[in-house]
């Protein structure tokens, strides 16, 4: 089952004229907002927030006659009236992907036993290069261009690690604090941004037909962010280790060292 809220900002249009007949001062809307969520047992589920602001269109012409219409300060029926078909929703966004696969990113992307960096795996292969230049001799090194081998496939690939652990002691007390919150009844809840999109879809409409008929074509631009909440609750053995224990567990998840077995269970998604 689910629910919808919503809220917005007016103001007082201005007017139109003909035949000495004023017509407008109706509602104009400057923003509308909805908020639909799903009414169901537990948490994480769909929720999605559409927001549609409007500015501009507004009219004024010189009186022209008796018989010919004018306007002042008056905004054009497109945003008083019927704005969906001219203005929106745009349903559509290039390069979206499946629900499927933004819940595997956020899945990734929080779990409590991500690594921070590969040191292990790049050094294992560090070990075998260097094992390759001793029982080959000299002459490879010379036939590769010096070090450029060992550069490549050895150096190279360690420098953003290397970097990153000179931070080593705060990203491991940070995973503390995140094992800490696993720990927690409510488990360990993040929120992140997975996606950013943007598209333009061209349009020619009227964008107003009380008083002055006026169409246009113009250009509409659309932009959709998507989010996932992610709970994790901590599972088996794991409430109840100690703190040393958990520095430990916090350090082979930086490192990306195998643990024995993950001590975690992941709950559910909702993307946003």
């Amino acid at each position: 089952m689910s629910r919808t809220r919503s809220n917005f900002q007016t103001h007082i249009n201005g007017y139109w004229e003909k035949l000495g007949v004023k017509h407008g001062f109706n509602t104009v809307y400057d923003l509308k907002e909805t908020c639909t969520d799903e009414i169901l047992a537990g948490d994480n589920h769909q929720f999605a927030v559409t927001r549609s602001t409007f500015k501009g269109g507004v009219m004024n012409s010189p009186p022209g006659g008796w018989y010919s219409p004018r306007s002042r300060d008056y905004t054009c029926a497109a945003i008083t009236g019927d704005w969906i078909q001219c203005w929106g929703p745009i349903s559509s966004y290039p390069g979206q992907l499946p629900d499927a696969a933004y819940a595997a990113q956020a899945a990734a992307r929080t779990n409590p036993s991500r690594s921070y960096v590969d040191i292990p795996v790049n050094v294992l292969e560090l070990g075998d290069i260097t094992h390759l230049l001793k029982i080959t001799g000299d002459s490879l090194i010379k036939r590769l261009a010096g070090h450029n081998l060992r550069y490549q496939f050895g150096i190279k690939p360690l420098v953003g690690d290397l970097i990153k652990l000179t931070r080593f002691n705060d990203a491991v007390h940070r995973r503390i604090k995140e094992f800490e919150r696993l720990k927690s009844p409510h488990g360990l809840r993040r929120t992140i941004q997975l996606d950013t999109l943007s598209t333009t879809v061209p349009k020619n409409e009227y964008l107003n037909t009380t008083g002055n008929l006026v169409k246009m074509a113009y250009e509409l631009t659309g932009r959709r962010q998507i989010k996932a909440h992610v709970r994790w609750l901590a599972g088996g053995n794991f409430v109840t280790i100690n703190q040393p224990e958990m520095s430990a567990l916090a350090t082979k998840a930086v490192l990306a060292l195998p643990w024995i077995s993950p001590p975690y269970g992941r709950r559910c998604l909702g993307r946003g």
